[in-house]
């Protein structure tokens, strides 16, 4: 390549590093170093010194894009979504997705775009500003050239949690565990099937509603799912043109979080428990089944005289999550003693099972956890998973010398 036209880049450089000399100090390195075109080395370079990569292509910073632009752009592009249409008799195809600079980020609608996938630096000539729905946007036309530069180097979008979720993103990528509610129902006729599913992630919960797909319950990724609202309440759009992944089938919860999120099941872990709650702590049960019964009265036995027993709350932590768990009134009398209980009963005072209790908090023991999903609510809360303490051990001598050794084996 002339050396006219390498100095020319060099200049770009500098005037998009704010004459940074290192930046063209690299340039020249790696030029004698790479195979690729002098102008992806100069973009990787810019890149790294984060500087402005419009100035290599005579281009604008995407912050300066308005409604009546009309030049050229280059970006990465992220949260693709694929759509097909006719036209004139002809099969068309429409990319959707978001591109971005260091200076901001807006969508973006190619119309039969070459090969391009998540992650790819590209450069767009002749693209015009428009507006949809009063937002902003990108959009090609027929004499747009469009020149992928550069791969993705992980090829996918970069994840949203979910708190951060709302609903004038479009396409995005986020993670989180799925739990199915509702699977193929049809709707409008006979014409489409909708699934129904509550993502969860540790920021938040979000429905999921899916059109014509089939979703498993897991650990799953979702790319290029469109954020809606209705009723008033913001979910995820599902469809045929988006990606999933499944990177954890559903199976036997393996920790409390996992227990959590599957609503249902037993584990046997390890925990810490954090601290005790007594709210509420004189329930009433059926002498028959033991169940916490109301108005003085088993729906199950309604002959039977309810007894007056102690429950509390446990705030348990196994290292992955912290969860609430309620410890019973037989597990109390193996922790504290049925003298502490029966005294606290008698005088309806729970303050002698709060003491000894406070005594055990931040210890570690061998517990049993089990789970289950309360029914949706009248008001339309979501269900919630409860957890019961079943089986509660403090840890002895040896517990805590195998604890040590597998997690010496770990580490080695």
């Amino acid at each position: 390549m002339p050396d006219e036209i390498i100095e020319e880049i060099k200049e770009k450089i500098l005037k998009a590093t704010n004459n940074d000399q290192n930046a063209a100090m690299e340039f020249d390195k790696r030029l004698l170093e790479s195979t690729e075109p002098p102008i992806i080395v100069a973009l990787n370079v810019v890149e790294d010194f984060q500087g402005d990569i419009s100035v290599l292509f005579d281009g604008e910073r995407i912050s300066s894009v308005t409604k009546d632009f009309e030049g050229t752009v280059v970006g990465k592009i992220t949260n693709i979504s694929y759509k097909e249409f006719e036209r004139n008799g002809k099969r068309h195809k429409m990319l959707t997705g978001i591109i971005r600079d260091n200076s901001g980020a807006i969508p973006i609608t190619i119309f039969d775009p070459p090969k391009i996938g998540e992650g790819d630096t590209i450069l767009i000539k002749n693209v015009v500003g428009d507006e949809f729905n009063n937002k902003l946007r990108l959009k090609t036309r027929n004499n747009s050239e469009i020149t992928p530069l550069k791969r993705g180097s992980d090829g996918q979008a970069e994840l949203v949690t979910i708190s951060k979720i709302n609903p004038d993103m479009k396409f995005i990528s986020v993670e989180g565990e799925l739990r199915i509610i509702e699977k193929n129902r049809p709707v409008k006729g006979e014409q489409s099937r909708l699934t129904v599913g509550i993502l969860t992630d540790s920021t938040g919960t979000i429905q999921v509603r899916a059109w014509d797909i089939d979703l498993e319950e897991g650990l799953v990724r979702f790319h290029g799912a469109y954020p809606k609202i209705y009723n008033n309440k913001l979910y995820l759009n599902v469809n045929k043109n988006s990606k999933i992944e499944v990177l954890r089938r559903a199976g036997k919860p393996e920790n409390l979080y996992q227990l959590a999120e599957n609503g249902s099941g037993e584990i046997e872990i390890n925990v810490r428990i954090l601290g005790f709650i007594a709210k509420n702590p004189f329930v009433d049960v059926c002498s028959e089944c033991g169940r916490v019964v109301r108005d003085g009265r088993c729906n199950l036995h309604p002959e039977a005289k309810p007894a007056r027993i102690i429950r509390v709350t446990a705030i348990i932590d196994d290292g992955f999550s912290s969860q609430y768990a309620t410890l019973y009134q037989s597990l109390l009398i193996k922790l504290i003693g049925e003298d502490a209980v029966k005294s606290s009963l008698a005088s309806l005072d729970i303050s002698l099972v709060r003491e000894r209790l406070n005594e055990l908090a931040l210890n570690e023991f061998k517990v049993k956890v089990s789970a289950y999903r309360s029914s949706r609510s009248n008001s339309g809360e979501e269900a919630r998973t409860n957890m019961e303490i079943v089986e509660i051990q403090k840890f002895t001598e040896d517990d805590y010398k195998i604890s040590i050794e597998k997690l010496r084996g770990e580490f080695t």
